[in-house]
């Protein structure tokens, strides 16, 4: 990158786009995009209506910096450090795993049932990576007590990191290793949960920026993809009559779900996600 021929916005654009697609990079006009609105803190939209731009020398080694790393295929939102999720911010980095789109509509829906059941409840989410699901419910849902569990130390510390951004003082944080250890399901109203889905066999046909970056603990089970589905099919029996599952799942594995969650204590429902793939499997607890 010749900081004296390549530095109005425009010509970065055109440069990274080419660049980018030429190394391997999917979307890259979107990635040199993304990375000049970060620099600059502008959205996408205003990087055009500035296109002449220049940037200064700092600018221009802060992207080199991002350039570089995402040669290596690293995630964007590892290295901007931060990403968006359900309308707000949350610094984002290694030790967790990236919130998804997805993910939103198990929050949406969680969102929903909530306040069909009422306002004071009492949510569990299991496995809370960046904190994402848990300060997002906490804060649509402030009369409502929210536990959230992680087995990561380091994992924790990010949480507890995105929820001193938001001071919401209805979410809890503890360290839980949910196969082995036992809390008490039925004060419960609400589990949720993202937990890791991907079979083994299959970690090795993901992107470079997954397999590379991301936490292993957080993707698989290292087994069929289905250790936590197991275990969740013995939790919701010991919640208590009325409460909800709600769970992300891998529309791959909807009829083995299906199978495992047959049981007449509780109804199931099979939610699609934006892309028409089943996302999100709801389990209700029936009253007597």
């Amino acid at each position: 990158m010749a900081k004296e021929r390549l530095r109005t916005l425009i010509d970065l654009i055109r440069w990274g786009q080419d660049y980018f697609h030429n190394k391997g990079i999917e979307s890259p006009r979107l990635t040199i995009e993304l990375m000049l609105s970060h620099i600059l803190s502008c959205s996408r939209m205003e990087l055009y209506l500035q296109f002449d731009r220049p940037l200064n020398d700092s600018q221009l080694d802060i992207l080199k910096k991002y350039v570089n790393r995402r040669l290596k295929f690293e995630p964007l939102q590892y290295i901007f450090g931060e990403t968006t999720f359900y309308g707000r911010k949350f610094k984002c980095d290694s030790r967790a795993l990236i919130p998804r789109p997805e993910t939103e509509i198990l929050v949406e829906k969680t969102l929903k049932i909530c306040k069909e059941l009422g306002n004071k409840l009492n949510i569990l989410e299991i496995g809370t990576g960046t904190g994402c699901i848990a300060i997002s419910l906490a804060m649509e849902l402030p009369e409502s007590r929210i536990l959230a569990t992680d087995i990561n130390d380091d994992t924790l510390l990010l949480a507890k990191e995105n929820l001193e951004q938001y001071t919401s003082g209805n979410v809890e944080l503890i360290k839980n290793d949910f196969l082995l250890d036992e809390l008490d399901y039925g004060n419960f109203d609400v589990i949720v949960s993202n937990p890791p889905y991907i079979p083994l066999d299959k970690m090795l046909f993901l992107e470079k920026s997954i397999l590379n970056f991301e936490p292993k603990i957080s993707l698989t089970d290292n087994m069929d993809g289905l250790t936590f589905y197991k275990k969740f099919s013995e939790t919701i029996l010991k919640m208590k009559e009325g409460s909800v599952m709600l769970l992300e799942i891998d529309g791959r594995n909807t009829d083995k779900l299906l199978k495992l969650f047959k049981n007449p204590s509780y109804n199931v429902i099979i939610l699609k996600d934006f892309a028409d793939l089943d996302r999100i499997i709801i389990l209700r607890k029936n009253e007597a």
